[in-house]
């Protein structure tokens, strides 16, 4: 269980250390000859998931998908 914890941590603090360096007008970007979301959409998805997988832990069971960013174009 320590290294599942370890590996969370990591992952979190890297995707942290990420959005903390880019301006908010790149989450409107996508990138080229790749069919996806904007980088904003993708962080949104990728956020929300893994703190509604961590919320599910907690509990015990899955409680839906929740994300705290409020829109996909900003960082707050």
């Amino acid at each position: 269980m320590d290294i599942l914890k370890q590996r969370v941590l990591q992952a979190l603090s890297l995707t942290d250390d990420f959005y903390n360096h880019i301006n908010e007008g790149c989450l409107t970007l996508k990138i080229s000859d790749v069919p996806s979301n904007t980088i904003g959409e993708q962080a949104y998805c990728m956020i929300g998931a893994r703190e509604s997988y961590l919320k599910s832990l907690k509990i015990g069971k899955w409680a839906g998908f929740d994300c705290s960013l409020i829109d996909r174009n900003n960082k707050l």
